[in-house]
């Protein structure tokens, strides 16, 4: 018998929910709405960190992961925050800091 593979949560909504989205990237994907999504999202026991391409059903308002993004364990937070510091250094004056609202 193959083991039950744990679910995730598709709960993105509530801000107290620990599933909840932390930024959204508005993006033209041929001519269909498209966003980069960062979010959190539990994954069996654990909570993983999620940056994924969503896009917007036509016939609906309702948006659809797609299989474009990469998880991140809490464990890799560290590097990747290492990882963003050095772009935005490497990327000088062309990044002006924003606010965690502007994201949202």
């Amino acid at each position: 018998m193959i083991p039950s593979t744990p679910r995730p949560s598709n709960d993105l909504g509530a801000a107290d929910n620990p599933s909840t989205i932390l930024a959204r990237f508005p993006r033209a994907d041929a001519g269909q709405p498209t966003e980069v999504r960062v979010y959190v999202q539990r994954w069996g026991e654990r909570l993983l960190v999620h940056a994924r391409w969503f896009t917007k059903a036509k016939s609906a308002d309702t948006w659809h992961p797609t299989p474009k993004g990469a998880t991140f364990r809490p464990e890799d937070l560290p590097e990747l925050e290492a990882a963003i510091v050095e772009a935005r250094r490497l990327l000088g004056s062309e990044v002006e800091p924003a606010s965690a609202e502007d994201s949202r």
